[in-house]
């Protein structure tokens, strides 16, 4: 037989017993680190499997906790870069509100000549005329 057929053969086993106690009512053992000596070597390797499964699933738990914080340390850097792009916005914004109030300012100064070339303007042209 090759291990694969004997895992088979001690899952089908293992199956049967499972099955067997399912039908009757039994009273929940505390589980003990060290096998009793009088379970099979067939009882000891599935306590085996079974601690396996646990620890691989415990494994797996781990690395998603250690995946988990690394996202939380990428998601720090983005929030560092989109402070400091917040930061850039509210930087341009105001400099944009300040080169608006130089064209502003700009706008009301040329108002402010083409009204005086205006008035000389017509001043000189009374003065010609008149």
């Amino acid at each position: 037989m090759t291990n694969v057929d004997l895992r088979n053969r001690d899952l089908d086993e293992l199956r049967d017993i499972t099955a067997q106690r399912a039908r009757k009512p039994h009273i929940v053992e505390q589980l003990e680190p060290e096998p009793k000596p009088s379970i099979t070597e067939l009882g000891k390797l599935s306590a085996e499997a079974v601690m396996q499964q646990w620890e691989t699933a415990a494994t797996g738990v781990e690395a998603l906790g250690a995946d988990v914080k690394q996202m939380i340390g990428k998601l720090r850097d983005e929030m560092v870069r989109c402070d400091e792009n917040l930061k850039r916005l509210a930087e341009t914004a105001a400099e944009i509100r300040e080169q608006g109030k130089l064209a502003q300012a700009l706008v009301e100064r040329s108002g402010m000549q083409s009204d005086d070339i205006r008035a000389t303007c017509e001043g000189l042209s009374k003065k010609l005329k008149g």
